[in-house]
């Protein structure tokens, strides 16, 4: 961490825990998970302080006699992820809070059970459980408001301002408890419940829908009308973030062939001066 300091990272992930050691005498009780007594705990506090967003897992053990988050994930001033399978129900291997000290944890979810994967190539590969996948799509996502912060609030963001707001977005704010924490974040209801000074704030529905058909290999692009005069241009990006595929889009343009394309999954961008928007393709 003191080195992702020195080179100026903004988002770390850390998809480890810490409870039992070579050393026995090393080992944690859960009276240890204050985020005060584990050093990997204390410095991802330390990071959170000096402006690094750390995102990590809650651990693997709600199954387990340990049952409870480890260490880092009882670090305060962070954002711990629990796991969910794609339908929102908690997974039973994933930790339990709270903090020794009585903190919410984890404070967020996110898909961790049931994890399609993908290669380097963007090729889907396997399915995983584990709060090891749920914590980097936090880490992710967070990373992508991190940059619409800076993009629109430069002078007023800071760690604590973006982690409630993810917080404050998650569908069990309300009522959290102690395996799903908060729940789920809404990304995009944090975008658009964030104040900024410009009013091309993005909005909970899409001007433009993409939609890919399987059977052709096209993507019906679909205006509304505020948008039926605007040059659009589209690109295709792979998971590593390369962009294989650039097309402007005239205003008559609603149909594109990308079946050239590899199976895989892809983030499409629609963009045009002022806007911009992404969706997902998965390409069978």
């Amino acid at each position: 961490m003191e080195f992702a300091d020195s080179i100026g990272v903004d988002v770390i992930n850390s998809s480890l825990g810490y409870t039992q050691f070579d050393d026995t005498t090393m080992n944690f009780i859960y009276a240890d998970m204050n985020g005060q007594v584990s050093r990997a705990s204390r410095a991802a506090y330390l990071a959170s302080r000096k402006g690094i967003i750390v995102c990590t897992s809650a651990g693997n053990d709600g199954n387990t006699t340990w049952k409870h988050i480890s260490s880092p994930a009882d670090a305060d001033g962070i954002l711990t992820a629990g796991a969910v399978n794609t339908s929102g129900t908690i997974a039973a291997f994933s930790s339990f809070g709270p903090t020794a000290d009585s903190r919410i944890k984890p404070e967020v979810c996110a898909t961790g059970w049931g994890t399609t994967l993908v290669d380097l190539n963007g090729n889907l590969v396997f399915n995983g459980n584990g709060t090891s996948y749920s914590s980097p799509i936090i880490a992710g996502l967070t990373a992508c408001y991190l940059q619409y912060c800076k993009q629109q609030l430069p002078q007023s963001y800071n760690v604590d301002l973006i982690r409630q707001h993810i917080i404050n977005s998650a569908n069990r704010f309300s009522s959290p408890d102690n395996q799903y924490g908060y729940g789920i974040p809404d990304f995009q209801h944090v975008l658009y419940q964030t104040a900024t000074n410009n009013r091309n704030e993005i909005k909970c529905e899409f001007p433009v829908k993409l939609k890919y058909l399987t059977g052709t290999g096209e993507i019906w692009i679909i205006r509304q009308a505020t948008f039926e005069n605007e040059e659009l241009c589209l690109q295709i990006i792979t998971s590593t973030g390369k962009i294989i595929f650039r097309q402007l889009l005239g205003n008559s343009v609603e149909t594109l062939n990308i079946n050239h394309l590899p199976a895989g999954f892809y983030l499409a961008q629609i963009s045009c001066p002022g806007y911009s928007q992404v969706s997902k393709i998965l390409i069978p």
